[in-house]
């Protein structure tokens, strides 16, 4: 999974999910390593750059404040997504609902 979100910031998230399929059986990790994979970096996910383009066309001026805010952002969420997907989620969670009860438990309070 972590391969996966670490592929996808290199060089998208959809070329990354097809090159590694060819490397693994766990598919779910994989769909869940490169959907999380498409925030991040600028190149992660094509509407990333589609987006970064109109930017560049319509207010050229403030490409660089964009890309700035973009990428913290993204990495921001990125780093929430795989948080929770490997705090609630994740198998090692899922097998043990006790575990993960008590968790949402505690966050909720």
């Amino acid at each position: 999974m972590v391969t996966a979100v670490l592929a996808s910031q290199v060089m998208s998230n959809v070329p990354a999910a097809i090159l590694l399929s060819g490397f693994t059986d766990a598919i779910s990790n994989l769909i869940v390593g490169t959907n999380i994979g498409g925030l991040g970096t600028l190149i992660a996910s094509m509407a990333s750059l589609i987006s970064f383009k109109y930017i560049a066309r319509e207010y050229p001026a403030q490409k660089g404040r964009y890309f700035c805010m973009f990428t913290l952002a993204n990495v921001f969420f990125l780093l929430a997504m795989l948080i929770v997907y490997l705090v609630f989620l994740s198998p090692v969670f899922v097998k043990n609902k006790t575990i993960c009860l008590s968790i949402l438990i505690c966050v909720g309070r």
